[in-house]
């Protein structure tokens, strides 16, 4: 007897050659589920943004490579929804 109901949620990390994590994602039923995370080469995370059953929801944060705050932008079902925030990196 085959369940359809059964929920299957499976987290998968990707790695650069150097051994630093790439991405680490997690899916429900095939589809983003949860807190996403991108990362730069150099081990610093690059984005971070937020999925139910597929569609982008809430937050998003972007990085600089040094690790400073590049962005914010609020999504609600799949749509930037609100203020968008931008932070300009200084190089002095």
């Amino acid at each position: 007897m085959w369940n359809n109901n059964i929920r299957k949620m499976i987290e998968t990390k990707d790695t650069y050659s150097n051994g630093n994590i790439r991405e680490i994602i997690t899916k429900m039923n095939d589809k983003l589920q949860g807190t996403c995370r991108t990362f730069y080469e150099n081990g610093q995370i690059q984005v971070e943004e937020n999925y139910d059953d597929g569609v982008n929801n809430g937050i998003r944060r972007e990085w600089y490579q040094s690790g400073k705050l590049k962005r914010e932008t609020c999504y609600c079902q799949g749509k930037a929804h609100g203020m968008c925030r931008e932070w300009y990196e200084i190089y002095r």
